[in-house]
């Protein structure tokens, strides 16, 4: 299950939000952009259709995306940084050190050509949706920290295997722009394939952590559980 999954719909929104604002300004200078949401019911939709259902400009659409990603990638950097000091396991801790490594990498790249192409990459505080984002981010972190050992590898690996819907469908909207600076472009292509594989090698360490946590019986396979004749 997808770490932030009660609050998709509010992320995705919040791309939206940063793209109106976005667009807002543009506004002001002569060119266009605007955008509406539907969620029908008030109820959660899927990242992809929320995402996609907002008619951004090109700029707006690229500026969302990247606000996202930046802030993604700074919570994974926060949580690797946890991980480094509280996993039990040092290929779990290996896997958190190339998270960081990843991440640090991408950063630099962005906020190089963020500031090369004039996008500001910094969430609107001031707006409840984003700033409901980064507090999310936030809160867990520090739920966290309160871990240890293998309760905090279950924890830290398990939303790792799967919690990238959202900056994988931001980079899939950003880059139908036909319009998009090379260089972004290929940033982002990398950047998907770099979040397929962290997906990857978190699954394969949660596999390894469900395994190893089996109790084995003699002669291998695993120890039955004893029956409490039907007592609870």
């Amino acid at each position: 299950m997808n770490r932030f999954a009660p609050w998709v719909a509010t992320a995705a929104l919040s791309l939206c939000v940063a793209g109106l604002a976005y667009s807002a300004d543009e506004a002001k200078t002569g060119t266009t952009g605007a955008s509406t949401v539907t969620a029908q019911g008030g109820r959660a939709a899927p990242a992809k259709k929320l995402i996609a259902s907002c008619t951004l400009g090109d700029d707006a659409r690229i500026q969302a995306a990247l606000r996202l990603l930046h802030e993604a990638d700074r919570a994974e950097i926060r949580l690797a940084n946890v991980a480094l000091q509280r996993a039990a396991t040092p290929d779990v801790r290996a896997f958190a050190s190339q998270l960081r490594a990843d991440d640090l990498s991408t950063e630099l790249r962005l906020e190089a050509l963020a500031t090369k192409l004039g996008y500001d990459l910094d969430l609107d505080v001031n707006d409840p949706i984003q700033a409901g984002y980064q507090a999310a981010n936030i809160a867990e972190h520090n739920r966290l920290k309160a871990r240890t050992g293998r309760s905090f590898e279950a924890i830290y690996l398990g939303p790792l295997a799967g919690d990238h819907d959202l900056p994988v469908e931001a980079i899939a909207q950003s880059q139908r722009v036909t319009t998009m600076d090379s260089e972004l472009r290929k940033l982002l292509n990398e950047t998907r394939i770099t979040l397929a594989l962290h997906q990857h090698n978190a699954a394969q360490l949660m596999d390894q952590l469900f395994v190893s946590n089996i109790p084995v019986a003699i002669g291998g396979g695993p120890k039955a559980v004893p029956s409490t004749g039907g007592k609870p």
